[in-house]
C-alpha cells in the first residue's frame, strides 16, 4: 500500500509539473505572431522533449519561462533549431533566481545609449557601477556577494572575467548577446517574480 501511495503522489506531482510547464509555454507562444512551418515542427519535437524533461525534473517556473521565451523567440525569428535551443536550454535550466536578476540587470545596463557610446573598458566599468547601485543591498548584500554571483555565472558562458587590480570585471560574451537577441530577461522576471 505504501508503494502505491508513493507512486500516486509521484504521478500527481509529474502531472502538475507538466501542466504548469505547458501553461507557461502556451502563454509565451500566444504572444508570437508566427505559425511554425513543417520543418520547424520537426525541429520542435526535440525542443519540446527537452522542455518537458526540464519540467519533469522540477525546473523552477522562472527557468521554464526563460526556456519558453527562447522557444517563442526562435520561432518568431524562424531559427527554431533543436541544437540551438538545446545549447540555451541546458544553461538556462541551471540558472538560479539571483543569477537571472543579475543577467537581467546586465542586459538592461549594457544596452543603454549612454553605455553603448563608451569604449569597451570604460563601458565595463560603468556597467559594473550601475549594477552595484541597482543590485546592492537588494538582492545582494554587498559587492563581494555580487562578485560571487558574477563569478558563478562564468560557468554558463554568458560572462567572461577581465582581471583588474582589485579583482575582476565581468563582460557579457557573444553567447549572452545571442540569448539577448531572443529574449528579455527582465520580461521573464516580471512574468515570474519569485
Amino acid at each position: 500500500m505504501a508503494g502505491y501511495g508513493i507512486a500516486q503522489t509521484v504521478q500527481h506531482l509529474m502531472h502538475r509539473r507538466t501542466t504548469r510547464a505547458r501553461d507557461i509555454l502556451l502563454d509565451e507562444i500566444r504572444c508570437g505572431e508566427k505559425l511554425l512551418t513543417a520543418s520547424e515542427v520537426d525541429e520542435s519535437v526535440a525542443v519540446l522533449l527537452r522542455y518537458g524533461r526540464a519540467a519533469r525534473e522540477g525546473a523552477a517556473r522562472l527557468n521554464l519561462r526563460l526556456m519558453a521565451k527562447v522557444i517563442a523567440g526562435q520561432a518568431r525569428q524562424s531559427t527554431l533549431y533543436a541544437d540551438e535551443f538545446l545549447r540555451h536550454a541546458d544553461v538556462i535550466a541551471g540558472l538560479r533566481h539571483e543569477e537571472v536578476i543579475l543577467l537581467g540587470a546586465l542586459q538592461r545596463n549594457w544596452n543603454t545609449p549612454e553605455t553603448q557610446a563608451m569604449a569597451d573598458d570604460e563601458r565595463m566599468s560603468a556597467v559594473y557601477r550601475l549594477l552595484e547601485t541597482e543590485l546592492i543591498p537588494e538582492p545582494f548584500a554587498d559587492a563581494s556577494e555580487l562578485a560571487a554571483v558574477q563569478s558563478a555565472v562564468l560557468r554558463t558562458g554568458f560572462l567572461s572575467g577581465v582581471p583588474t587590480f582589485g579583482g575582476a570585471i565581468y563582460k557579457p560574451t557573444r553567447a549572452f548577446h545571442r540569448l539577448c537577441r531572443i529574449l528579455s530577461l527582465a520580461s521573464a522576471l516580471k512574468d515570474e517574480p519569485t
